[in-house]
């Protein structure tokens, strides 16, 4: 090892050269300090900043230039990779070990290039006569064992000219990205007519049992499920205005999921011996309407009429709200026209000032209001008239046969007043023929308060097809709701009967529900 000198100057400050010498030029090292002293001692005033073990040029040429000892100091001082003479040693060594790499690498690569070859040549030579040209038309096909670490330094320029005459056993999952070279002779016998879209991993093999013709479209809905709402003999004071507010907010949150078109009120919303039938009860009942989600038709009832002081003023106001006086102005339905339309057109019988009596048709079932009560009176007798026009005019436009039901909204239990108008709707229209015996007749009303369903009449005149039914008050059950089956293709879907509360009718075209769908907890 080296020693560690330092150096002193004259005016007490310890400079720490920090560097390590030979022990064959200590001596020298130390004759050399003490010329520095003498020459330091004229200088003994001043401080001597660290002098670099290397020095500078003039420095060593002062105090060195006598003495070759002190050129030795000088030189073992250098590090050696900062000699000149070693530096470029260094570097011829280098470029020879990196001539001698390169070389190695490729003899290396030219030995395993030459054994490749002259294999591949054999083979060749032994199945075309030794008269083909290995580099061009290789023979073997490429190895399917694990590929090599680095790619061949000769690689084949074209493909094979003598493919292979059985097709693989495993082809592969995804084409390959060039066109081949050697197409194939023979076409296939059943080529495929359209490109398959959407297949993810074909399969490796043909089915043997193809399918010989695409899957068929959809079948059509000939004709959709809707439904509606039938609610009646409500509101009876404050109180009920505030539950008929509460059950046409709830039909906000049903509405939609039963693809119901609109509500139908069969009429007494008011008890005449105490509202009189002042107006102001006319236009709160049609404020308490307008908070529904769907266009509603509104019936008159005894109570909103024919039980009023004056019969006359009471039917005006009735219809003065409700129905309209004209076709341009129209009835109460059509307040909901811009947010919520009804997907059929009505038709009020407004050139016999019978406004009250309505009809439309939609998904070929049929739909008439009629002005009816237990008591007889003037209005009642275009009732029949009206139900008899329509019916011929749909037999006109769409056949007997494609009527698919008839529903009659009215007020008035059936009585020996209004008996006759069932009677001859039936006699003189739906029990002439088989066909219209078979047309389900559905008679929905209010005035009985509870709910309800009449078979006797049918019964007593062979009518099978109709049915009489009542609906709830308002003050004590949620409007009912009524729904009609879609017709899928050729065939009814037919509803089924899921709780207490519902009645199939007509072979599972009709499903009533006392409860509206709403099954409170």
């Amino acid at each position: 090892m080296g020693k560690k000198t330092t150096m002193k100057a004259s005016d007490g400050v310890s400079v720490d050269e920090s560097l390590y010498v030979d022990e064959s030029v200590t001596s020298a090292a130390a004759m050399a300090k003490k010329k520095k002293k003498s020459k330091k001692g004229a200088k003994s005033s001043q401080a001597t900043p660290p002098v670099s073990p290397e020095g500078s040029d003039s420095m060593r040429d002062e105090e060195f230039d006598d003495n070759e000892s002190e050129k030795a100091v000088k030189a073992a001082l250098i590090p050696w990779y900062k000699n000149k003479r070693y530096g470029l040693a260094a570097c011829l060594v280098c470029f020879a070990a990196l001539l001698a790499g390169a070389a190695l690498a490729f003899l290396m690569g030219w030995i395993t290039d030459d054994d490749s070859n002259s294999g591949n040549s054999s083979s060749s030579s032994s199945s075309n006569g030794g008269n083909v040209d290995v580099a061009m038309f290789p023979s073997s096909a490429p190895s399917t064992s694990e590929p090599t670490t680095t790619p061949s330094f000769s690689p084949t320029p074209l493909a094979s000219s003598n493919p292979t005459d059985d097709p693989s056993v495993s082809p592969t999952h995804a084409p390959t990205m060039v066109p081949s070279s050697s197409p194939t002779e023979s076409p296939s016998d059943s080529p495929t007519q359209s490109p398959i879209a959407g297949t993810q991993s074909p399969t490796s093999t043909p089915s043997d049992s193809p399918t010989s013709a695409p899957t068929k479209a959809p079948t059509d809905v000939v004709y959709e499920q809707f439904s509606f709402y039938v609610m009646g003999d409500t509101p009876y004071g404050q109180q009920q205005g505030f539950l008929l507010l509460e059950q046409l907010d709830e039909l906000y949150e049903t509405y939609e999921d039963a693809l119901a078109r609109f509500t139908v009120h069969v009429g007494d919303f008011q008890l005449p011996d105490r509202s009189f039938c002042a107006e102001s009860f006319y236009q709160t009942f049609w404020n308490y309407l307008l908070n529904g989600p769907l266009p509603t038709f509104v019936l008159a009832g005894d109570n909103d009429w024919f039980d009023c002081p004056s019969q006359q003023q009471g039917i005006n106001r009735f219809l003065q709200y409700f129905t309209g006086t004209s076709v341009d102005q129209g009835g109460f339905e059509s307040e909901w026209v811009i947010e919520n339309p009804l997907p059929f057109e009505v038709t009020r019988d407004y050139a016999n000032n019978r406004p009250e009596l309505f009809y439309f048709e939609y998904q070929n079932v049929l739909f008439f209001s009629i002005n009816i009560l237990q008591a007889a009176h003037s209005r009642m007798n275009r009732n029949v008239d009206w139900i008899t026009e329509h019916m011929e005019r749909a037999f006109e436009s769409m056949g007997a046969s494609e009527i698919r039901a008839v529903i009659i909204f009215g007020h008035g239990n059936r009585s020996p007043n209004n008996r006759f108008f069932f009677e001859e709707i039936a006699n003189d229209i739906f029990l002439e023929t088989s066909t219209l015996r078979s047309i389900p007749v559905v008679y929905l009303h209010g005035d009985g308060h509870r709910w309800n369903v009449d078979r006797r009449l049918a019964e007593q005149i062979g009518w099978t097809s109709q049915w009489d039914i009542t609906v709830d008050r308002g003050g004590a059950a949620p409007p009912v709701l009524v729904e009609i089956a879609p017709v899928i293709g050729d065939a009814l879907v037919p509803f089924q009967q899921e709780n207490e509360f519902q009645l199939v009718i007509a072979d599972g075209l009709i499903r009533i529900d006392r409860q509206g769908g709403r099954y409170p907890v």
